[in-house]
């Protein structure tokens, strides 16, 4: 458990190759007695049409995703490139996107807004969710860091423009993460919060879960949790820290939220040579197993994942990809 420090398809064909039957707990077992599986790509050709925005190269920079429930009935991409996020609904197997919605003005104050950075986004209750890492203003400050945005959304009757939904906007995910950095919770050797990268997020029940890319150290990387009330507001943000042991210079990329907890993908943070893997965490015993190795194209990383189908035995999801356009998404099965 987190530790407080602080105020629709058919059954898949099999398709894992192990060299060991089951699921190693890795705050039980040694890296060396991991499973080594991988996770191949499904038969299932997945297109995107319309396209997504490319303005700002947004529809390159696909940075996370998330929808209202599973099946999907409505979905939002968010970039890393924009101050916008688009919605898109999913149809086998396309995705289609359609409005946007703008995150942050161009210009607040003095600061002229070219991007939030988002990297993550989630859906809890009746609201969507979206998180920021190094958001990029003129004059430079540390101001466009770690913003968090949110908005209702009523999956039976989507907005569109002009009606779109009031967006909040919060940076005391800054605050939290200064905190922890001054209480070591993010390794002794962080000066600073600018060494800090968040990357993906998953809202339940009122927390809001945020992965950290960086920092990564020997038993890193980091999860953190935070009240998502209290980010909109001036309530104690309660956050606690937990080191994932999942390797030195390993980050997380995404996470999800599935029936027992969340599927986390995983990236290397570092100049290590590191497949993208993705991993169970259960919030019931706080156990984190391995699940296997993402079998990615050459020319692309795993950036995003979107969780499609929930099976007794298997999970089905798309990965999208870093610097393609439209993401390129991939489908792939994993047994649970």
């Amino acid at each position: 458990m987190l530790q407080q420090v602080g105020s629709e398809g058919a059954k898949p064909r099999q398709i894992l190759a192990a060299c060991a039957t089951g699921v190693v707990l890795l705050m039980a077992a040694p890296a060396s007695a991991q499973v080594q599986v991988q996770i191949f790509p499904s038969d299932v050709s997945w297109g995107v049409g319309p396209l997504f925005s490319n303005e700002q190269n947004a529809g390159s920079n696909i940075s996370g995703t998330a929808c209202t429930s599973i099946p999907a009935r409505a979905c939002l991409a968010v970039n890393d490139s924009s101050n916008f996020a688009q919605f898109f609904s999913l149809g086998a197997p396309r995705l289609r996107p359609t409005d946007l919605i703008r995150l942050q003005p161009n210009q607040v104050g003095q600061l002229t807004f070219s991007s939030v950075g988002a990297e993550g986004a989630s859906f809890d209750g009746d609201r969507f969710y979206v998180i920021g890492s190094r958001g990029q203003a003129s004059p430079a400050t540390e101001r466009s860091d770690f913003l968090a945005f949110r908005f209702k959304f009523d999956a039976a009757g989507p907005p569109v423009p002009p009606t779109l939904p009031e967006v909040e906007r919060s940076d005391r995910l800054r605050e939290a993460i200064t905190a922890a950095v001054q209480a070591g919770q993010l390794g002794s050797s962080l000066q600073s919060p600018s060494d800090v990268g968040i990357e993906g997020v998953a809202v339940r029940d009122g927390r809001m879960f945020i992965g950290l890319r960086a920092p990564s150290p020997a038993n890193g990387p980091f999860i953190m949790a935070v009240s998502a009330e209290a980010v909109f507001s001036t309530g104690n943000l309660n956050f606690a820290v937990r080191a994932l042991n999942l390797g030195e210079g390993i980050g997380i990329r995404d996470l999800a939220k599935i029936s027992t907890g969340f599927l986390i993908l995983t990236g290397p943070s570092a100049d290590v040579a590191a497949a993208p893997s993705l991993f169970h965490l259960k919030l019931d015993t706080g156990m984190v197993s391995k699940l296997g190795d993402i079998v990615e194209p050459t020319d692309r990383k795993a950036k995003a994942q979107l969780v499609l189908q929930e099976d007794p035995e298997f999970i089905r999801f798309l990965v999208m990809f870093d610097g393609i356009e439209n993401g390129g998404p991939i489908e792939y099965f994993v047994s649970r």
